[in-house]
This record gives C-alpha cells, structure tokens and sequence, in this order.
C-alpha cells in the first residue's frame, strides 16, 4: 500500500547493486533561493538551468513579480 518494493540479494555486492537501484528510483529536490541584482518593480524573467545535461527534470517559475519597498 506504500507503494514500496521488495527485492533480495547474495552478497555485499548484491547488496549494493540493489542500494544503486532503488537510488536511481528515489526523488532529488533541490530549492534554490537568490536575491534579484535588478530591484525594480514589476515583472521579472527568471531562468533556470543546470551547467552540464544531467537528464534532470527543472521545475521552476518563468518570472517573478518584485514590489516596490517602501
């Protein structure tokens, strides 16, 4: 019901071939945080990426909207 696996093994190499599978099956979240070097208000585009192709999937927002501070 928790949507688990079961799997078995022989040996520490079984073992840890079973360990790097489930890894590969297992989410990776990152949240990323940075202060706008533009402090206008209004609507700012944002852009997202990785430095080299991981094959990872990017969530992340297109723009922002930055108020004015009183």
């Amino acid at each position: 019901m928790s949507g688990g696996e079961y799997t078995t093994f022989t040996g520490d190499k079984g073992f840890e071939a079973r360990v790097v599978d489930a890894a590969k099956h297992a989410r990776n979240r990152y949240l990323l945080t940075f202060s706008p070097s533009n402090p206008s208000p209004g609507l700012h585009t944002i852009r997202v990426k990785t430095a080299q192709d991981y094959g990872a999937r990017i969530v992340a927002r297109a723009n922002y909207w930055l108020t004015q501070e009183q």
